[in-house]
């Protein structure tokens, strides 16, 4: 895994990428972030209007001449800082890796009112994470890495990342939780850290279908409501709470 991804961190390209993301912002001394999407409409807000919760989708590869030549790769969702946060200037971003789930063979039901099942990962299944200066963690040991240096004045429109799994995956979606925290310089007040981030990945394809386009979206809206898991990892939600208003998907993926 970890040759993958220092295969795939020397391919990626440095600009922006268009897509799915977390654009960071503050509110009431606490680091928040917001889904968006900078690419092909896909049927929801492209500023997404809840926090904590956005998707994208593997890349699969097979590179024969790796010792593990089947794997699939993503570095969206990445991050975004704006130029108008300014109090993120001159911290440094923390990830921490707390959780991570599936949802497995997923089924929806007519008229939206489907409640997502989140299961552990199957036996042997990692997703590792890569951040900023060779720091990185996965789904086995958890932890933490360095999401960005100290930010320079004007934000950061592209603070990339890249996630990695052995496989190609099929008909699941993975969830990711995280946490995000600051660096306090001299002089400067603590921000306290972000409440749950969640990004979900859904499998590569040609088709809505292989890419569980509806699923996807529907865990969004799902995840951006629960504020915690419970200890099981099963997540319940509210009818109410999920049918708070009908949902139209456009047919991008």
């Amino acid at each position: 895994m970890a040759a993958v991804a220092l295969l795939l961190l020397t391919c990626s390209p440095a600009s922006a990428h268009l897509g799915r993301r977390l654009r960071l912002s503050i509110e009431n001394g606490k680091i928040v972030a917001y889904g968006a999407n900078t690419g092909e409409p896909d049927g929801l807000p492209n500023e997404r209007p809840y926090a904590g919760a956005v998707h994208d989708h593997w890349k699969n590869y097979t590179l024969p001449s790796l010792p593990q030549p089947v794997f699939a790769q993503t570095y969206l969702p990445e991050f975004d800082v704006p130029a108008s946060v300014t109090g993120l200037v001159a911290r440094s971003l923390n990830l921490q890796l707390v959780g991570a789930w599936q949802w497995a063979n997923p089924v929806m039901a007519h008229h939206g009112h489907t409640t997502p099942t989140l299961t552990p990962l199957d036996p042997g299944e990692v997703i590792r994470v890569d951040g900023a200066l060779n720091t990185w963690t996965d789904t086995v040991q958890k932890g933490s890495l360095l999401l960005s240096e100290p930010l320079p004045a004007g934000g950061d429109p592209d603070v990339p990342i890249l996630y990695s799994i052995v496989g190609h995956p099929v008909n699941e979606i993975h969830v990711l939780k995280f946490i995000i925290s600051a660096s306090t310089p001299a002089g400067a007040q603590p921000l306290l850290p972000s409440a749950p981030v969640y990004v979900m990945i859904s499998p590569d394809g040609t088709t809505m279908e292989e890419k569980l386009h509806h699923e996807s979206l529907l865990l969004e809206e799902y995840m951006s409501a629960v504020p915690e898991p419970s200890a099981g990892c099963l997540m319940v939600l509210a009818a109410s709470a999920l049918a708070r208003r009908p949902r139209h998907f456009g047919l991008a993926a």
